[in-house]
């Protein structure tokens, strides 16, 4: 069996890759200009579709239907992925599953896969369950795998329903750091929920771009005017890469690893660039000075003694082990994650270990988005007008910024014992399950604490607004901590709680109101705090089941539409929405089609929505033949349209509004 990774598929090509998704009695479609009668130009998989049949690495099935919104069987996902990485399913080794025998039409595609590690079995590895349908954690693992991503268990952190602990966080981490997946929203990514055609289109084809890129790989051996040598070929410059590719940078760009693109042998795009050569001390870094320059996609520093400048890197920047004195970045956009890891080459693990300093990380003048600290002992340090939009901690570290540069928010997370905060802080949240001592001169308008056995918070400043929704964990206050509010939870004394109560009780205002505990995980929002809350529910899924079929249409404008064939014996069934909010939901539906009241099909449990640990309500509508019992649809003409508007509101009287459009089709 061979394994053809360097095989040319072009843009186009990668984005319409997931589509071939197609149950055995599916046959290619490969025709040019093949359509598909259920696949409309507006479809967010229309391109993909198409040009993945026309390259053969999917096919529709014999109805001339491709089902993009159809959940997905895990041998149909390993027929895609096969085609994707061109193996040869033919000449293969039996795989030694019990579910997979030579006459199934999958066999080819399961046992290529399984040769190479991408698939492994269930069961002690006795049994692959072809039938089965596939979770987006499972096809996190075989993407991950098949196209030899590095593993990355700590950012996958940037999803709230994802923990470190989890089998499969080091596959989402490596999905989202390559760019392949953003979440089912920018805080979930649904690990347990079923994968359809067309989301497994969008992952597999977003890796295929990602695998152009990284067909132009290698390291930098020299470095003139004009032109560059990587491993061993010399390469000329266009204007674009020029001043990043610049001898004046041939210090910090020895040894360099770089992901380029090329036009014959003119390198035109850097798309990645790793930096493994130190400086000798902090007076003497070595220095990547970007002049305005694009990196299109990562930056990473895994040496020591650093200077970046005068650069934008649109994809992350990760600082990893080998940074382990001193980092400096001046007038530096990272339109991606800013990760400071302890992630290290094995060479410097020893140097890790013996290293009893503070990493010293210093960004002035830069544009940061989100900020990841997994490094232990790290002390941040933001100059003059660096701005950031939200900080993750989960290691000791120290965080300084101007009294003018207030943080959004911070997140104190699981590995964090003791943060020293010199910076003013808008939201803080401690959700940790170690003893966590907070110090540092600061000023915090927000603390949330929602996890964490014992909570010392001995700053010197002020906290305006102090809650607690966990009865377990135990808080003590500095003398010098000034706490203008706090909220505990009810059923509770503020000496319960609060250790030294009786040592600080002149530094915490006169406000002492009570909120629910809630035992765990994310709280519920107090009820005498929803008056600021201007945050209307958020509409995540919806999903329904079309003759036992799962169908999960996209949002658009705030409208789903459903699609049902024209006629009567279609069964309509198991109707649910998914709304993100953190207070209870109340529902209403309105027919702005004819005169009948839809809202009496509601039973009084669903008036009101309760959200779970995650802020997620859903409204479940296990039979909803009678709430569409009003249309007929064999009594309309393929194309009629009829709407039903759901209402969400909050506890501050927040609403969102969604059309759920039944369509008649053939």
């Amino acid at each position: 069996m061979t394994n053809n990774k360097n095989k040319f598929i072009t843009a186009t090509a990668a984005a319409a890759m997931v589509a071939s998704i197609a149950t055995p009695t599916a046959v290619a479609q490969a025709a040019p200009g093949v359509e598909f009668s259920d696949l409309a130009p507006a479809n967010a998989f229309y391109d993909e579709i198409h040009t993945l049949v026309q390259d053969n690495i999917m096919s529709g099935f014999t109805d001339g239907t491709v089902r993009a919104n159809v959940e997905i069987t895990r041998a149909q996902a390993a027929k895609i992925i096969a085609n994707a990485l061109d193996l040869d399913t033919t000449t293969v080794k039996d795989p030694n599953f019990d579910d997979v025998g030579q006459g199934n039409w999958h066999y080819g595609y399961v046992a290529a896969l399984k040769e190479i590690g991408v698939i492994k079995g269930d069961s002690n590895g006795t049994v692959f369950r072809p039938k089965d349908t596939i979770t987006r954690a499972e096809l996190a693992a075989f993407i991950t795998r098949g196209f030899e991503y590095g593993e990355n268990p700590g950012l996958a952190a940037q999803f709230d329903d994802v923990s470190n602990s989890n089998w499969y966080a080091g596959y989402v981490g490596a999905l989202k750091e390559n760019g392949v997946t953003r979440g089912k929203t920018a805080t979930k990514f649904a690990p347990h929920d079923n994968i359809t055609r067309g989301e497994v289109a969008a992952f597999v084809s977003r890796s295929i771009d990602n695998q152009q890129a990284q067909e132009q790989k290698g390291t930098i051996d020299a470095i003139t005017a004009t032109s560059v040598d990587i491993d061993g070929t010399s390469y000329q410059l266009s204007d674009q890469v020029k001043s990043i590719l610049h001898d004046t940078n041939r210090d910090a760009l020895e040894n360099a690893v770089l992901s380029f693109e090329t036009d014959d042998s003119t390198i035109t795009k850097v798309t990645s660039l790793e930096i493994t050569s130190s400086g000798q001390d902090q007076e003497n870094p070595v220095v990547l000075n970007g002049q305005d320059a694009t990196i299109d996609g990562n930056l990473k520093v895994n040496a020591d003694y650093v200077t970046v400048k005068n650069l934008t890197v649109k994809g992350n920047v990760e600082l990893a082990g080998d940074t382990q004195q001193h980092f400096n970045a001046e007038n530096v956009t990272v339109e991606g994650t800013t990760i400071i890891s302890s992630q290290a080459s094995i060479a410097s693990v020893a140097t890790i270990v013996n290293n009893t300093n503070q990493s010293e990380i210093i960004f002035a003048n830069s544009s940061l988005q989100d900020v990841e600290i997994s490094k232990k002992d790290s002390a941040i340090e933001l100059k003059d007008n660096t701005s950031l939009a939200k900080m993750a901690v989960s290691s000791n570290a120290t965080i300084q910024a101007p009294d003018q540069a207030a943080i959004p928010e911070v997140n104190v997370k699981d590995g964090a014992e003791q943060v020293e905060l010199n910076a003013a802080v808008t939201d803080l949240s401690i959700d940790s399950r170690n003893n966590v001592t907070l110090t540092g001169e600061t000023m915090i308008d927000h603390v949330r604490v929602t996890n964490g056995q014992q909570v010392s918070i001995d700053i010197k400043g002020t906290i305006k607004d102090f809650i607690t929704s966990k009865i377990e964990t135990m808080l003590n206050f500095g003398f010098d901590t000034k706490v203008d509010a706090i909220e505990i939870p009810e059923n509770t004394r503020i000496e319960d709680i609060v250790k030294n109560f009786n040592d600080i009780k002149g530094n915490i205002g006169e406000k002492q109101t009570s909120v629910p505990d809630i035992g765990g995980g994310s709280p519920t929002e107090p009820e005498d705090s929803q008056d600021g809350d201007e945050t209307a529910p958020v509409i995540n899924e919806l999903s329904y089941k079309l003759n036992g079929e799962t169908i999960r249409p996209n949002l658009s404008q705030n409208s789903y539409t459903v699609e049902v064939p024209s006629q009567s014996d279609n069964t309509l069934s198991a109707l649910s929405l998914e709304v993100e909010d953190e207070s209870n939901v109340y529902v209403t539906v309105t027919d702005n089609i004819n005169s009948v009241d839809v809202d009496d099909f509601l039973d009084d449990d669903l008036r009101t929505l309760e959200p779970n640990s995650q802020g997620v309500a859903t409204l479940d509508l296990t039979n909803v033949t009678d709430l569409f019992s009003f249309i007929n649809f064999s009594n309309y003409e393929v194309g009629t349209e009829k709407t039903i508007t759901i209402t969400f509101t909050d506890e501050a009287d927040n609403a969102t509004d969604v059309d759920v459009k039944v369509l008649v089709v053939e």
